[in-house]
């Protein structure tokens, strides 16, 4: 926890030091300045607290959830955080969640009670002085408005740290830069266009088989996993053809063309997985319906299933990998035997993924900021 401690009656009114949630439980409930006002001029102090990091616990317990929803977030996570919705599941469910043993009902009420551990609002009593007997309930009230608001914030925390958990990316950065770079680039070296290929090649298999192992892991069955494999064949067959097209056409002298095929190439993978699971992403949204477990109606909600409000992240990473790409081959055409260049473009939307995913989740606090800026700004005085 990072906490803040207001000291003074000047505290109250400085905004740099007080927090924005503070300031909005006084300006929904302006009495609430006089009462805080006076318990600063008795010699009192007021902690807020926030949590810094989110458990392991809980992301595992969202991990846990989100299995017995077809491996979705949205809208039971924003239900559960935001409202207090206890998420619906069959009794299958309950009955393999316990052979696992999972209680699931009480890892949904630890990541609701986790909202109340992660921002605090707390009495620092002087010895000198008795604060008044309504004291605690004016605490209570404040802590449940701050709470409430921020919510959302958390909501959206705990989806971006479960795709964060979820990824594989640190392994493939490390083994692209430390195995994959360096056999491209000896390969390259021996044959011309062979270092293109497998830097290509190498880090959208390898991708792939950490995502296999990871489900075999989790218990799907051998024929499950090779099905799997099975119904992956058209974008390895398209990274494959892309590949070698890639040479061919820097041969020929075809730049842009190969920029563009290699683009292809590197995202093929990534763009398979996605088709598929927006493919199947709308199947999901009815079959959850059906068994009672979506609580809205939306037309485009089945776009938020698996990435909540980071539905967008995915496309956008595809699309300014493959910019980047052609920037490269253009600008920086005597580069592209380096086989760390090359290793690097091949994992560029893995990359900017990652990237995106840290900016969004930097940006959070600024962005809910602003939001109950907004708020504040719009007199919602009661």
């Amino acid at each position: 926890m990072q906490w803040v401690v207001l000291n003074h009656t000047d505290d109250l009114n400085n905004i740099k030091k007080m927090p924005i949630e503070l300031q909005y439980a006084i300006a929904i409930h302006p009495s609430r300045f006089a009462a805080l006002e006076e318990l600063l001029n008795q010699g009192h102090g007021i902690a807020f607290g926030k949590q810094c990091q989110i458990p392991l616990s809980i992301s595992q317990a969202v991990s846990n959830i989100a299995d017995t929803h077809h491996g979705t977030l949205y809208p039971w996570l924003d239900d559960l955080v935001v409202n207090k919705a206890i998420p619906r599941w069959s009794e299958s469910d309950f009955e393999e969640a316990e052979e696992l043993g999972i209680d699931l009902k009480q890892q949904a009420h630890s990541i609701a009670d986790h909202l109340k551990e992660s921002i605090q609002i707390k009495l620092i009593q002087s010895p000198a002085s008795q604060p008044g007997t309504d004291v605690s309930g004016l605490m209570s009230s404040i802590e449940r408005d701050i709470q409430k608001i921020y919510s959302i914030e958390m909501a959206n925390r705990l989806v971006s740290e479960h795709l964060n958990r979820s990824r594989d990316f640190n392994y493939l950065f490390l083994l692209s830069l430390v195995l994959f770079a360096p056999v491209a680039h000896v390969l390259e070296m021996l044959i011309l266009g062979l270092g293109k290929i497998f830097a290509l090649i190498l880090p959208g298999l390898y991708y792939e088989s950490l995502g296999l192992s990871r489900s075999y892991s989790l218990g799907a069955a051998k024929w499950q996993v090779v099905d799997n494999i099975k119904a992956k064949w058209p974008e390895v067959l398209i990274l494959i053809i892309s590949a070698v097209a890639t040479h061919l056409l820097i041969s020929n002298n075809l730049v842009i063309f190969a920029a563009i095929s290699f683009a292809i190439a590197a995202s093929s993978i990534l763009v398979g997985k996605e088709t598929r699971r927006l493919r199947k992403a709308k199947q999901v949204y009815e079959a959850l319906t059906e068994q009672g477990k979506v609580s809205i109606s939306s037309k485009t909600a089945w776009l938020k299933l698996y990435y909540g409000p980071l539905w967008w992240v995915n496309g956008l990473s595809i699309i300014l990998g493959a910019i980047i790409t052609v920037f490269v081959f253009t600008i920086f055409t005597t580069q592209l035997s380096n086989g760390w260049v090359l290793a690097l473009l091949a994992m560029s939307p893995y990359l900017l993924f990652e990237l995106l995913l840290f900016i969004w989740r930097i940006s959070l606090t600024l962005r809910f900021k602003f939001k109950v800026k907004g708020l504040l700004s719009q007199a919602i005085i009661t």
